[in-house]
């Protein structure tokens, strides 16, 4: 009787195992390939984060050499004594010059200094510099140089000619214990302290080195400095009559502790769908917060994380695209959670921090980055330019406040605006009362970020 098969059962074997064999090879040689780009990709990022903090290492220790040379000026007891004493004699100008002159040509910013000056801003000044050009100090050109106030300032030269930009810093001098006005010192520095150090960095495609200086934003580009004159990627219009800003919950249900006790009571930090207790009041707190301040804010509770947990990110992302489908001027998303933060042994924990006297819950900015393969975020530098903005903002209002930005290959559906990002407001330790003054505190930072520090 003849066979029914084809081939003899053994080839069927010896021909499944290589084809079987074959397909494993492409999967494996596919996966070392993705492992490959994403390994070279990994330690590209870290050698390219390496030299950008080498980059900032050495602007870094410039600026303080200037504090340190500044402060040497207005402690210096020759010095002092030249410009504080009611009478000064020749021998005692001279001792005074020779100082200043001994530590402005034994600086290592020697080569970048432009002015560098102590003064009674009457009629004593100690002066050195490239300053064959300038005009001389009196009692009226030293007030150009210290209408701003003290500080460090980026700005330029009034009495050299074409007024070169400059980073200036400047600090009083005192005595009687701090309490007696007696003149100000004074160093203006050329831009290459900034520029020259970032020389030798190497940009990808797309990317842009900027130095930030309070709230002001400079790009770093073929060796000079260009300001930003919006740091957002987007404007925000004040009192507007058209939606700004969108609060959302992707994970809405998540809810905090009821009481402020050392013990939990069953179901604290779990989840909730009563809009009271979770998420959504303290969205409800940051909304409030922005429309008093005057912006036009929209607060969405919708439960995306309810009666499922899966797809809950698929579903908000489905509503924050009607929104802006329905309300195109809306320029900034906030996709508002908590944290959940615990040791190893289970034990949970409560990041807070103290303000204005209130236990106030600590938050976190979540931003998104493109990796090339899994993370698609096209627009990944504008949301980060936000999220700095954002954290410097509340940390300067409230020292301690925040925790550092998490920048992640993270989605979130970051790509829908330029302004969306992700806020932790505590963790599942903290309290409600916490985390809804929390809110609030947030709120007020993001005012600041968006409208400015006079608002």
């Amino acid at each position: 009787m003849k066979s029914s098969h084809r081939f003899p059962l053994r080839r069927q074997i010896v021909w499944g195992m290589r084809f079987f064999t074959f397909l494993t090879s492409l999967a494996v040689g596919a996966a070392l390939f993705i492992l490959s780009n994403q390994y070279v990709r990994a330690n590209s990022l870290q050698a390219a984060e390496f030299n950008l903090r080498l980059v900032a290492t050495s602007i870094e220790t410039s600026l303080d050499s200037a504090d340190a040379l500044l402060n040497w000026a207005s402690i210096d007891s020759t010095v002092r004594r030249y410009i504080s004493q009611e009478n000064i004699n020749g021998t005692q100008t001279i001792a005074a010059y020779e100082a200043m002159q001994e530590k402005y040509y034994s600086s290592t910013l020697y080569s970048h200094i432009l002015r560098f000056f102590i003064t009674n801003e009457n009629d004593r000044h100690l002066q050195f510099g490239t300053l064959n050009s300038s005009a001389a100090l009196n009692r009226t050109s030293i007030n150009q140089f210290l209408t701003k106030g003290y500080g460090m300032q980026f700005t330029t030269d009034p009495l050299l000619p074409g007024s070169p930009s400059c980073i200036a810093i400047s600090q009083p001098v005192r005595c009687g214990k701090g309490t007696l006005h007696r003149g100000s010192t004074y160093l203006a520095l050329d831009t290459a302290i900034i520029t020259d150090p970032a020389a030798g960095y190497s940009l990808t495609d797309g990317s842009a080195l900027y130095w930030e200086m309070g709230s002001r934003l400079w790009q770093i580009e073929n060796g000079s400095l260009t300001e930003i004159e919006n740091p957002l990627p987007f404007a925000i219009e004040k009192d507007s009559p058209d939606p700004q800003v969108l609060v959302m919950h992707t994970h809405a249900t998540e809810d905090y502790r009821l009481s402020a006790g050392l013990w939990f009571t069953p179901g604290d930090g779990a989840r909730s769908t009563d809009r009271s207790i979770n998420m959504c009041a303290v969205g409800r707190v940051m909304a409030d917060t922005l429309n008093a301040a005057g912006l036009n804010t929209l607060h969405d509770e919708t439960l995306n994380d309810y009666p499922s947990y899966t797809g809950s990110y698929a579903n908000s992302r489905a509503v924050v695209q009607q929104y802006l489908a329905q309300y195109p001027s809306i320029k900034v998303v906030l996709d508002v959670h908590r944290d959940a933060i615990e040791t190893e042994g289970g034990s949970r924990m409560a990041p807070v921090c103290t303000v204005d006297g209130r236990q106030a819950a600590q938050v976190m900015i979540i931003c998104g980055c493109d990796n090339g393969t899994t993370v698609r975020l096209p627009g990944w530098r504008q949301n980060l330019r936000f999220a700095a903005a954002w954290e410097r903002s509340m940390e300067e209002m409230y020292p301690g406040f925040t925790r550092p930005v998490l920048f992640s290959y993270r989605f979130y559906n970051q790509d829908l605006t330029t302004g969306s990002l992700l806020i932790e407001i505590g963790g599942h330790g903290n309290n409600l009362n916490e985390a809804l003054y929390a809110g609030q505190l947030a709120a007020n930072g993001l005012v600041q970020a968006l409208l400015g520090p006079d608002t």
